[in-house]
């Protein structure tokens, strides 16, 4: 799939069933059955999910373990 120049790999194609909601309206926001694909290339990575309403593209990259835990600091059982 091309993606701003690159061509990025379609590994995984779904389907997904939403089961439950929280919140008032949440059912409301997206339909509860959807189609998908997941592509990446070089550490970035595009999820697309899609309904008769709509298409949604998440776009990012791949962060090491270490910047994820530097950056949201250390956890309670740490803390103490």
């Amino acid at each position: 799939m091309p993606l701003d120049g690159r061509t990025l790999r379609i590994t995984d194609l779904f389907q997904s069933t939403v089961l439950s909601t929280d919140g008032v309206g949440a059912s409301a926001v997206w339909p509860a059955l959807q189609y998908g694909f997941v592509a990446h290339v070089a550490g970035e990575w595009l999820i697309v999910r899609w309904t008769e309403a709509g298409i949604r593209y998440h776009h990012g990259r791949a962060v090491p373990e270490s910047e994820v835990f530097a950056a949201l600091g250390p956890g309670p059982e740490k803390a103490r």
